[in-house]
C-alpha cells in the first residue's frame, strides 16, 4: 500500500508550527525521505556540510540512527547529529501499530548550561574539508532554544502529529495514479517529457492530471518533473565522471546552456561548481578553474 499526505493542508501546518517557533520543521515517510519542509532549504550550517562527501555521509549515518530509535520507541526523540546540533523526530502514527511518518525539527542550537560553542562544534567536524570561516559564520545564525521552549515545541509536535492521524492527512492507495506517473517520470527522465505526452500516456486529460499531482504532491507537473530532473542531475555530479553536457542529455534537458541556468536557478551554484564542491576540491582551486 502507498501512503499519500494531503500535501496543501500539511504545508499549511508546518507553516503555522514554524511561525510560532522560527525553527526548520519537516515531514519525513518511513524510508526517510524528505516529503516537503519548511523554510524549504536547509540552514546555511547544513548546506555547507552536505556540500562535502564525508559531512554528507555523517548526516546520513546521524539521521539513520535517529530514525532507528525513533522507530523503537514511538515517542518523541531528541538527539545532537554528528556536528554537535540539536535535532528531534516525533513518529506520526497509532502506538499500536507501525509509524506511518515522522516530523524533524532542526537544527538548532539548545541554550542551556551545557551550551555548545562554537570550539565544540570545530572539534567535531575539524577533519571534514570545510571553510571554517563560513561554517562558524553560518553557526552563529542558527536558532537558539531553551529546554522549556524545547519540551513545550514537543508538546506540541506530538498533539500535531496526532491530529495528522486522526484526522485523515494520510491516505492509503494500493496504486495511486499520481504515484505510477512519478515512477514514469523517473524511468524516462531523458525523454522530453510534456503534460501533453503524459496525458496521453495515462489516458486522462491534462486538467485531471494536473490535479492529481497537484492534489498528492502540492507541485505542478513541471515543478515535480523539474525537481526529479535536478535530483538525478545531482547524483550523476556526485557519483560519475560523465561530462556535464551527457548530464544534461541524461536527464532530459540536452541543451547544454540551458541545462546550466536551470541547475545554478534551482540549486545555487552552476552543475561545475556543484561537482568540485563534492569532490572536496579547495575552494582556492575552484576559483582558479572558474
Amino acid at each position: 500500500m502507498s501512503i499519500l499526505w494531503n500535501q496543501p493542508k500539511m504545508v499549511s501546518l508546518l507553516k503555522d508550527f514554524y511561525t510560532i517557533v522560527p525553527i526548520r520543521i519537516a515531514l519525513f515517510d518511513t524510508k526517510q525521505k524528505n516529503l516537503y519542509s519548511y523554510p524549504n532549504r536547509h540552514a546555511t550550517f547544513c548546506e555547507l556540510m552536505n556540500a562535502t562527501k564525508e559531512g554528507s555521509n555523517n548526516c546520513i549515518k546521524s539521521n539513520n540512527d535517529a530514525f532507528l530509535n525513533a522507530k523503537r520507541n514511538k515517542e518523541p526523540y531528541f538527539y545532537q547529529c554528528h556536528a554537535g546540533l540539536t535535532e528531534m523526530l516525533i513518529p506520526i502514527g497509532n502506538l499500536a501499530e507501525e509509524s506511518i511518518g515522522y516530523i524533524m525539527l532542526g537544527q538548532f542550537k539548545l541554550k542551556d548550561l551545557n551550551e555548545r560553542k562554537w570550539e565544540d562544534i570545530y572539534h567535531n567536524v575539524q577533519s571534514i574539508p570545510l571553510d571554517f570561516t563560513k561554517l562558524e559564520i553560518a553557526y552563529g545564525e542558527l536558532s537558539v532554544i531553551g529546554i522549556e521552549q524545547l519540551k513545550a515545541s514537543a508538546h506540541i509536535l506530538q498533539a500535531l502529529a496526532n491530529y495528522i492521524w486522526l484526522n485523515n492527512y494520510v491516505r492509503n492507495q494500493s496504486d495511486p495514479l499520481s504515484k505510477r506517473i512519478e515512477e514514469y517520470m523517473l524511468e524516462n527522465l531523458s525523454l522530453p517529457l510534456s503534460l501533453s505526452s503524459l496525458a496521453s500516456k495515462f489516458e486522462i486529460g491534462k486538467t485531471s492530471l494536473c490535479s492529481t499531482i497537484k492534489l498528492d504532491y502540492n507541485m505542478t507537473v513541471t515543478e515535480l518533473l523539474l525537481k526529479h530532473r535536478m535530483d538525478r542531475a545531482k547524483q550523476l555530479l556526485r557519483e560519475s565522471n560523465l561530462r556535464v553536457s551527457e548530464i544534461a542529455i541524461m536527464v532530459g534537458l540536452p541543451d547544454y546552456n540551458y541545462f546550466s541556468r536551470v541547475f545554478k536557478k534551482e540549486i545555487g551554484v552552476s552543475p561545475t561548481i556543484f561537482r568540485r564542491l563534492c569532490a572536496n576540491e579547495p575552494l582556492l582551486a575552484m576559483a582558479h578553474k572558474a
